[in-house]
């Protein structure tokens, strides 16, 4: 018999405030497939190293905290794209404490189903008093009937995914587009990283002394792709610049030792980076059961 551990959600403080990981699920990444630029037996080494299997299951994290009397969500998980193990973002933000209608402002990192998928519940808007923002450069090529004619037959699901998940909250006039690198919200910050997607973005808080880069999809396997940064995935639109953008991110990251919180390292997904010979280690946020202490 298989259990599902869910909901589930955690309550992180970086200094005075609360960002609350939802767990949405996990999702499966088939390594030995899906990993590209990988030596031969590369990826089974990384993989032994950590006591961690070939179908590789990735955690689907999502975040919330406050901004300017804003209730504010990052990404929104599978919803029903990807069977039982995802989708449960709705039951860990109800665990939490929540409604989907508290939540303000809905940032998307990108419009891969596993972070758009949640968008949208039976039909109707997920989060009916949310503004939904995104990249224009994602909102542009993922919307695009052009770019999904153009792409190979097994990867025009993407585009459907997103017509269907994004699609309704352009009809609703509830989504706004940013280019620029700016402060889209009081303490929140956009920072493009193309590659994964053409407008893959990161968001960036500071609180006092304190920072945290909320960076969407930087590895989909932490044990390989921070081994080997490197290393890419098939899901990458431009895996060379993926790995170019991966690399520069990493090292300024591990100089600077910020907080990282990331959609695909295991939940609850926020951490620190240190270097280790060609690439770099995972350091988990030590789990606390109080407020407010020492982050």
């Amino acid at each position: 018999m298989e259990f599902i551990n869910l909901p589930g959600f955690y309550r992180f403080f970086l200094g005075d405030l609360e960002i609350v990981v939802l767990s949405d699920g996990t999702a499966t990444v088939y390594t030995e497939k899906m990993m590209l630029n990988a030596t031969s037996g590369e990826v089974s080494h990384y993989l032994r190293e950590s006591y961690a299997e070939a179908d590789y299951e990735a955690s689907i994290n999502t975040f919330l905290f406050r901004s300017g009397g804003q209730l504010i969500l990052i990404d929104t998980g599978a919803g029903d794209l990807m069977g039982p193990t995802a989708g449960h973002l709705t039951e860990s933000l109800r665990a939490a404490g929540y409604e989907p209608g508290d939540i303000d402002v809905v940032l998307l990192t990108h419009i891969h189903g596993d972070h758009s998928g949640g968008l949208m519940d039976n039909g109707a808007l997920a989060f009916p008093n949310a503004t939904l923002y995104v990249n224009q450069r994602d909102f542009d090529y993922w919307l695009s009937e052009e770019q999904m004619n153009g792409v190979p037959p097994a990867r025009q699901q993407s585009f459907r995914n997103a017509k269907a998940k994004v699609g309704p909250w352009k009809e609703a006039g509830r989504v706004k587009t940013f280019l620029e690198d700016l402060e889209l919200l009081p303490g929140v910050f956009s920072w493009a990283q193309p590659g994964h997607t053409p407008g893959h973005t990161y968001f960036t808080i500071k609180n006092g002394r304190h920072k945290i880069v909320f960076c969407a999809d930087i590895v989909h396997v932490a044990e390989i792709q921070l081994a080997n940064p490197d290393i890419a995935i098939t899901l990458d639109v431009d895996p060379q610049a993926a790995v170019i953008k991966r690399k520069e991110f990493l090292k300024l990251a591990a100089e600077e030792g910020f907080w990282l919180a990331a959609d695909h390292t295991s939940f609850p997904g926020i951490g620190h980076v240190r270097p280790r010979g060609n690439g770099y280690f995972w350091i988990p946020a030590k789990f606390s059961v109080r407020a407010g202490i020492n982050h």
